[in-house]
């Protein structure tokens, strides 16, 4: 029964992280619908949206790897988890360096377009079944 409620409070942390991330893709998304925003506004929203998706990222990690029925056997365990863990240190990344990011407007929407891709695929790999 706890087992259950893990993976449940897991997915959550899961989809608040990617809230999380929606709100850091907010300065790209902006610029990409040529709306004229405040950019400090912007890349503020943005730090706190790595904030937020850093912590419920990690945690919904954490609490992903304290399940019972992890099958070492099956490839797609490996493939979910290493583009989760690849996902999580490019975000690290993106935080520790987001004070020289934020200066190139250029460069802070190449990591977004890497951080959505690798999201992506960590979605698909686990949300949708491969028959």
């Amino acid at each position: 029964m706890l087992i259950t409620n893990l993976n449940w409070i897991a997915n959550c942390f899961g989809i608040l992280s990617l809230l999380g991330f929606t709100l850091a893709f907010a300065p790209v998304l902006a610029s990409i619908l040529n709306y004229k925003l405040n950019k400090i506004a912007m890349l503020t929203v943005a730090r706190w949206g790595l904030i937020i998706a850093i912590f419920f990222s990690l945690s919904h990690g954490l609490l992903m790897t304290q399940k019972e029925n992890i099958n070492f056997y099956d490839f797609k365990t490996y493939w979910i988890y290493a583009e989760g863990i690849l996902t999580f240190n490019l975000l690290v990344f993106l935080v520790f360096s987001f004070t020289e990011i934020k200066s190139n407007l250029k460069r802070f929407t190449y990591f977004i377009y890497a951080l959505l891709f690798l999201l992506g695929c960590h979605l698909w790999s686990s949300v949708v079944p491969i028959f």
